[in-house]
């Protein structure tokens, strides 16, 4: 939306390569000033608050709210760009020692939510269904304490989901998204980023058919208690 800065999958504990917020705000949003840029470029050691710190300074000079998409991977599976998660929110802790923050949730079911990690070669094989259900399992928890709002129902009624996303971070709602969100790439995860795959070439909004595992696969869910647990927080029948 117009009025957005998007620093999308930033995590403190992970600077590299675009995933760099410093990255994301020079080469997508075109915040920075000439002396912006030598700062940063002479001071290799800026800190993830500081850096955060600088764009939220160039966002609100830009008329614009700074909203970071989590990498809540990192702290909830973890693999393979950190040896072990944390299982709390890593960013609103580390900034609401520094920030007032308006913060809220994305779910998708942990079915999904898993054949989508399998799909990825970085991931696969890397972490088992009871891990990653375990990390699962605590996000809920945090999720339905915060607020949120299911994949699932955004792909069904997406302005209503949007409306209630942008009232909770307390961001104008831009009713002219529909025209436009497709031609925006500055998405980690999105195809013409990534190569990976990832990202969609519809210019629509629609609802996915259903994935689901084998039957060995299933069976697994079916069984564990942090599923169980899970669905019933975020409000899953299956």
């Amino acid at each position: 939306m117009e009025n957005v800065v998007l620093l999308s999958e930033v995590h403190p504990r992970v600077m590299d390569g675009i995933f760099n917020p410093l990255k994301q705000a020079e080469q997508w949003h075109k915040l920075f000033r000439k002396d912006d840029l030598w700062h940063i470029h002479n001071q290799p050691d800026i800190s993830w608050i500081q850096a955060i710190e600088l764009i939220y300074r160039r966002s609100l000079q830009a008329g614009k709210h700074l909203l970071l998409r989590d990498w809540s991977h990192i702290d909830f599976t973890a693999v393979p760009w950190v040896d072990k998660p944390s299982y709390t929110l890593t960013i609103a802790s580390e900034l609401g020692k520094y920030f007032h923050i308006n913060n809220t949730c994305t779910v998708r079911h942990p079915i999904d939510q898993w054949i989508s990690l399998s799909n990825l070669s970085i991931i696969s094989g890397k972490i088992d269904i009871s891990t990653f259900l375990n990390g699962y399992r605590k996000f809920a928890e945090i999720a339905a304490e915060t607020g949120f709002i299911r994949y699932e129902d955004f792909t069904q009624n997406p302005d209503q989901s949007l409306k209630v996303l942008c009232e909770r971070l307390n961001i104008i709602y831009d009713k002219t998204y529909q025209q436009k969100w497709f031609d925006f790439t500055h998405v980690t995860g999105d195809t013409s980023n990534t190569g990976s795959g990832r990202g969609s070439k519809h210019k629509e909004i629609i609802v996915l058919k259903r994935r689901m595992p084998d039957a060995s696969t299933l069976k697994l869910f079916k069984k564990n208690k942090d599923f169980k647990t899970s669905i019933k927080l975020l409000g899953y029948d299956f």
